[in-house]
């Protein structure tokens, strides 16, 4: 785990495991020792949020066929959406009106 997870904010723009890939609460098994990176990462995802409510992706294959991504880019954006959603839900970081 240590080696594989991304940790430098930076580099999330790119495609790579992001520390909250494999934590996804409190509770999880491998919170203990990712907790500082687990805290910014859940920043960089309240930070990264677009206006229509999802997150933009950290990788395209628009170039091998545009016709097809412009389809599966929104059926991925509400995959990875739903992975933020949960895991601010998970940290209990959504706020309630």
């Amino acid at each position: 785990l240590q080696t594989v997870v991304v940790r430098d904010p930076h580099e999330w723009t790119t495609y790579g495991i992001q520390p909250l890939s494999f934590v996804d609460s409190l509770l999880s098994p491998f919170y203990p020792g990712l907790e500082k990176e687990a805290a910014t990462n859940l920043n960089y995802i309240i930070q990264t949020q677009k206006e229509d409510g999802g997150w933009p992706l950290n990788w395209s294959w628009n170039n091998v066929d545009p016709a097809a991504w412009k389809i599966a880019e929104k059926e991925w954006r509400a995959v990875v959406t739903l992975e933020k959603l949960e895991r601010l839900e998970g940290f209990h970081r959504i706020q309630r009106q």
